[in-house]
């Protein structure tokens, strides 16, 4: 396997190379551990780049959406990638690439990857195991830059980025320290097998951290921006705290997850979603004793 496999078509109206396809996450020929999908976008080489004349990878970026399950091809087609969509003009139907002058390509190598196993368009096979926790999840991630690095081996020893939105604040955390931790493990095996890794920095942006502490800021966040009266805060913060109480029986290294909020009643129906602000225009009638 090698890193032309994945070469894309050319495109005039596209100043990238770009490569994309199924990454296993072991190369042995026995691999059943599955395989992330991943866009990788070169650098930009227009005309009007200063970074044309470039002829190797400076550093490369990792991008990640959230989810958990949330395709990153998001971050690719819809935030920083280097091309938008659009349709044609003219009518007839179709559509065309137009180049974003603000892609974060335009300073960087970045790929765009779907993980965990599962997500998106990545495979998994009917032996690999299902993600429940964020160190399967780091572990996963390591064995997919052992063998990107084997596959791009220009990108073995150059600074490399990882960042994310929303539930990536868990995944990036988890990774990075896996990565320092094979690194500096008294493994020989361990250290080599992320040798060429140069991890140079992270960033979370909008991220989910703890939501122990980020999920009850919305009812204070409703009230002083007027869209809930002060006697539903009250209410949706007794309920919280009952909710919390739930979890005292855990012990003190249970970690919040997305599905433990099931358990929350009231709190959990109206202010889950790290999104839904729509969810304050329901009838606070309906919650309000």
């Amino acid at each position: 396997m090698k890193s032309s496999d994945y070469r894309m078509e050319e495109r005039a109206d596209i100043s990238n190379e770009m490569y994309s396809g199924y990454m296993p996450l072991s190369l042995k020929e026995d691999n059943d551990e599955g395989a992330f999908f991943f866009w990788l976008v070169k650098q930009s080489r227009a005309v009007d780049s200063p970074h044309r004349e470039d002829t190797k990878p400076k550093q490369l970026l990792v991008w990640l959406n959230g989810g958990p399950g949330c395709t990153s091809l998001l971050g690719l087609i819809m935030e920083h990638g280097p091309f938008t969509v659009e349709d044609k003009k003219g009518g007839g139907g179709g559509f065309t690439f137009l180049r974003n002058k603000y892609a974060w390509s335009e300073e960087a190598d970045v790929i765009y990857v779907e993980q965990p196993i599962r997500t998106g368009f990545s495979l998994a096979s009917q032996n690999a195991r299902k993600i429940k926790k964020e160190k399967q999840v780091a572990h996963d991630f390591s064995k997919f830059l052992q063998s990107m690095m084997e596959v791009f081996p220009e990108y073995q020893d150059i600074p490399l980025f990882i960042a994310g939105e929303s539930y990536a604040g868990f995944y990036i955390p988890w990774i990075s320290q896996h990565i320092l931790q094979l690194q500096h493990s008294q493994s020989e095996q361990d250290r080599a097998a992320l040798a060429s890794v140069d991890l140079r920095g992270v960033a979370i942006g909008n991220g989910a951290i703890d939501y122990a502490i980020q999920e009850p800021s919305y009812a204070e966040y409703a009230y002083y921006h007027g869209l809930i009266p002060l006697t539903a805060k009250e209410r949706l913060e007794e309920e919280w705290n009952r909710c919390m109480d739930s979890f005292q029986g855990e012990g003190s290294e249970h970690i919040l997850t997305v599905g433990d909020f099931d358990k929350c009643d009231l709190m959990g129906k109206v202010c889950i979603s790290l999104y839904v602000f729509r969810c304050f225009a329901m009838p606070w009638s309906t919650i309000i004793i």
